[in-house]
């Protein structure tokens, strides 16, 4: 049977559907904390942000995407949609893999909420060495948060505690590539990137050509996952 794929405008009006109802999930978990029925209603979006991304023209309706709300709440919407373009790219398709990426792109941050009002408020640049290391622990805080809610993939814990891991600089732990989970990887990236075009007020297609321009940021992360990431908003022209 052929599947039926939507067209570029279909799939800029699905993104906006996803991305109000992400912001409205988003913005209560913030505010009220993560419990079962807003963990399904998480589960939901990351399925159907998987699938919207599986289109055909989904590259090319988000090589424009511009969108500025408040970043806890925008960025992990971006996060998520990113993460999975990289999966599928990679031929990592498993409807577990699909959903611990989605699911810990839109969550990757929650640990956040635990910190204290004025860390969080604080460019992590300008933070003070004690606040710092207040920062680092929402990467345990988020890991702790999800591992309550039995209906959250296990994956999404690593997910959650790595997301910062990259090459040796990063944190908690410091590691390097080879040891950090694959799917922590991805997820990184996204943020980063995410994190980019939100603070430089970017477009996507915009923003990678600066944002791969520096080697510094690039040497960063897994060959094998740039790679797929700026291959990703390459259009295929295959169905699914």
């Amino acid at each position: 049977m052929k599947v039926i794929q939507y067209s570029e405008e279909v799939c800029r009006e699905r993104l906006e559907l996803l991305r109000v109802e992400a912001l409205k999930t988003l913005g209560t978990i913030y505010e009220a904390g993560l419990d079962h029925a807003s963990a399904g209603k998480i589960i939901t979006l990351a399925t159907s942000i998987s699938d919207l991304v599986g289109e055909r023209d989904f590259p090319t309706a988000i090589r424009e995407f511009r969108e500025y709300a408040p970043f806890p709440l925008t960025h992990p919407f971006m996060v998520a949609f990113l993460g999975l373009m990289i999966c599928k790219k990679l031929d990592w398709n498993s409807d577990r893999t699909l959903l611990a990426v989605g699911v810990g792109g839109l969550l990757h941050d929650v640990g956040m909420t635990k910190l204290p009002e004025h860390v969080k408020a604080t460019h992590p640049n300008d933070l003070s060495p004690e606040d710092l290391v207040q920062y680092h622990k929402h990467c345990e805080h988020g890991m702790n948060i999800v591992a309550a809610i039995p209906i959250i993939p296990v994956a999404v814990q690593q997910i959650l505690y790595q997301h910062h891991e990259n090459s040796g600089k990063g944190f908690p732990q410091g590691l390097t590539n080879v040891k950090v989970y694959p799917l922590a990887k991805v997820v990184c990236l996204s943020d980063r990137f995410a994190r980019f075009l939100i603070l430089n007020e970017l477009g996507p297609i915009e923003g990678l050509k600066k944002f791969v321009a520096v080697k510094e940021e690039l040497q960063l992360h897994d060959p094998e996952i740039v790679r797929a990431f700026i291959k990703s908003f390459i259009k295929d022209e295959k169905t699914r």
